[in-house]
């Protein structure tokens, strides 16, 4: 994790450093958007690199920005897929065919199925407003619902899984509603995620039987002393 920030650190400066000699570069040699050449601010990376360096470079800024699009969404891809075969089919299916060539079936259709809704999704960034605003909206529609889920197993030992799980898929889906439908500023997002997810989570685990007490005292004893090798 620390080596993450330390590492982290310094290409924030550098994103931050480009951003400033980008906005020193067109003081002096004009505004490309008040001159109508591009139609939003995040086009002015793009915008420069186009017209300003030389022939060669244009092409290698686009393929990797095609590479890293390529490597994040295969690798998200792969990870939803995971996520759904292993913590929800295996675990709360009912019956699960455990055998080799179902498993491999369905995590096909898996990845099929969340490939296609990121092609459906991509309609709708333009939406999204700028890039600053993109990002901190998708993250305020998935962290929200997640991070109510994670304080629903912390705080609250009446919560149950499937009342948790159920709180989390009404938070996600409200936070859709409020982003996409309503005019809620983007700062209100993950707030409105949590506080949703918290508290459907915990009117639905009202319905269910209460998490055995011993069973959740041996589950915190097992974490904090592992078994050794």
């Amino acid at each position: 994790m620390w080596l993450k920030l330390a590492m982290t650190l310094p290409l924030t400066a550098l994103f931050y450093g480009t951003g400033l000699v980008l906005y020193a570069f067109y003081r002096i040699h004009g505004d490309p958007l008040l001159a109508g050449h591009i139609t939003k601010s995040d086009q002015i990376l793009p915008y420069f690199v186009m017209n300003e360096l030389p022939h060669g470079l244009p092409g290698l800024f686009i393929a990797a920005i095609s590479a890293a699009s390529m490597s994040t969404i295969s690798g998200g891809i792969n990870s939803l897929t995971s996520v759904s075969l292993v913590d929800f089919y295996q675990r709360l299916w009912k019956t699960p065919n455990m055998a080799e060539k179902s498993q491999m079936t369905i995590a096909r259709w898996l990845t099929f199925t969340y490939g296609a809704l990121v092609i459906i999704l991509a309609g709708f960034v333009h939406r999204l407003g700028s890039l600053l605003e993109a990002t901190n909206k998708i993250i305020g529609l998935v962290g929200g619902p997640l991070l109510g889920l994670f304080l629903l197993g912390i705080l609250v030992n009446r919560a149950t899984a499937r009342g948790s799980l159920i709180g989390w898929f009404a938070g996600l889906v409200l936070t859709f509603w409020v982003s996409f439908g309503t005019r809620v500023s983007f700062l209100w997002f993950a707030m409105i995620g949590c506080l949703a997810t918290m508290a459907v989570g915990m009117i639905c685990s009202l319905f269910e039987k209460p998490p055995d007490p011993r069973a959740l005292a041996g589950l915190v004893w097992s974490n904090r002393n592992p078994p050794k090798p």
